[in-house]
């Protein structure tokens, strides 16, 4: 029969067997950590001691070259001490060389002295007679050089003397010139004053024209709205007849119908009609019987165009080089060399006035014009190519400029005016016959 066991006493035995495991527990993990101090400390020894060994053959080296470097001192200090020896020996054997050749040095002076006053002495006597005869060739050179250059001198006088008389007479007939260009200046401008008298009545008289055409305009105005108003009146009385009387129109040509469709016609096929405008006058002033009148669509459309734009020229130049052309566009400007010989118009320039703008051309410094050529300047929008090989130069940033008046002036360097062409413009008028207002049928431009 088996043997119980009081609670109690079970207790105690399982807290026993607990305790002693942790125990056993505790001390397997001290063992470890003191086996592995024992490594590391075993590791710690081993590198100590390579490190010893090391330095112990390093202390041996530097040992050796202390050494060596003690007996290399010694050697150096005998050295130093022979070489001072020897220095001081040198150093006495420098002053005793030294004392030596002073005393050789005064000797040999005392002795070059003496030497010296002595052949100065005959030098002085053997070279005085020479001295004097070189004196006086050299004398006798300078007064032959002297002449010469005195007769040179008074040669270049004689012919500054006959250059000053020649300027002299280029400035009388330079004065000379200057008095014909001033009687000319005054000609020209005389002649231009004339001109301009006669463009102003020429103006006066055309304005005076323009007036009287205005007032016939006005008058055939008049008589061309009462015309019409009586077309219109009786075209409707002869409707209202003809309605009355139930009689159909005639397919006979209708002449309103006709005349439109010509204008029509015509209007198509070219922007503008010119006819004579004394024509259109005589023909509605003279009566036409028998023929009945056309009355004017509100889609005809005659223009009267008589325009005209020509300029009156006026040129002049003192030399072979003119102006030749001057457009009145202002794509270009024409300069020609009408003499025999090639003409260098380098730095000259070229002035052109216009109502509003005034633009100068400069010739380049090697610039010239062959006889017989022309050479033309165009403006920078003109389109054309810059070959100055073939006559044609190109402004870069400049243009001609135009108007009712337009003067071109050809300058030399010295800015003197040696030819120029002027233009006038001579107005004509315009007159138009147009749209369905009658007020707005013509005008006068």
């Amino acid at each position: 029969m088996a043997q119980s066991v009081p609670p109690g006493d079970i207790t105690t035995k399982s807290g026993t067997n607990i305790s002693n495991a942790r125990h056993y527990h505790s001390n397997k993990i001290k063992g470890s950590s003191r086996l592995q101090e024992k490594e590391q400390l075993s590791s710690l020894n081993e590198r100590l001691a390579s490190l010893i060994d090391t330095h112990e053959k390093d202390i041996d080296a530097l040992q050796q070259k202390v050494d060596s470097l003690t007996n290399q001192l010694e050697d150096e200090v005998l050295l130093r001490a022979e070489l001072q020896n020897q220095l001081s020996s040198a150093k006495e054997d420098l002053e005793f060389a030294r004392a030596s050749h002073n005393n050789q040095m005064e000797d040999f002076r005392r002795e070059r002295q003496v030497e010296m006053v002595t052949v100065s002495s005959e030098i002085k006597k053997n070279y005085q007679a020479k001295l004097q005869e070189q004196l006086q060739a050299i004398r006798a050179d300078f007064d032959a050089k002297l002449q010469e250059q005195l007769q040179a001198m008074r040669t270049d006088y004689d012919a500054q003397v006959a250059k000053g008389t020649e300027l002299e007479k280029k400035l009388d007939a330079a004065q000379r010139r200057i008095k014909d260009l001033e009687t000319q200046l005054r000609i020209v401008e005389d002649d231009y004053n004339n001109r301009i008298q006669m463009r102003d009545d020429r103006i006066a008289t055309l304005e005076r024209q323009i007036n009287d055409m205005l007032i016939q305009y006005q008058d055939l105005l008049d008589l061309k709205i009462q015309l019409d108003t009586e077309l219109q009146a009786y075209q409707k009385l002869l409707e209202g007849e003809e309605s009355r009387l139930h009689i159909t129109p005639t397919t006979t040509p209708n002449t309103s119908t006709n005349l439109s469709s010509s204008v029509l016609n015509t209007s198509s096929s070219a922007t503008t009609h010119h006819v004579s405008f004394n024509d259109v006058i005589s023909s509605s002033m003279s009566p036409r019987r028998g023929v009945k009148r056309r009355r004017l669509e509100q889609d005809d459309l005659v223009r009267y165009d008589r325009s005209s734009r020509t300029f009156n020229t006026m040129a002049n130049s003192d030399t072979d080089v003119e102006v030749d052309e001057v457009d009145t566009e202002g794509r270009f400007v024409k300069i020609s060399n009408k003499g025999e010989d090639e003409f260098n118009i380098g730095k000259w320039s070229i002035k052109s006035v216009g109502d509003t703008r005034e633009v100068t051309f400069q010739f380049h410094t090697r610039q010239v014009i062959k006889p017989g050529h022309v050479l033309t300047i165009w403006s920078c929008d003109s389109g054309e190519t810059h070959e100055p090989t073939k006559d044609s130069l190109v402004m870069k940033k400049q243009s001609w400029p135009t108007g009712d008046s337009v003067r071109v002036d050809l300058m030399n360097e010295e800015g003197v005016v040696v030819a120029h062409r002027e233009m006038f413009l001579e107005s004509g008028f315009r007159d138009h016959l147009d749209s369905t207002d009658p007020d707005q049928r013509c005008s006068i431009m």
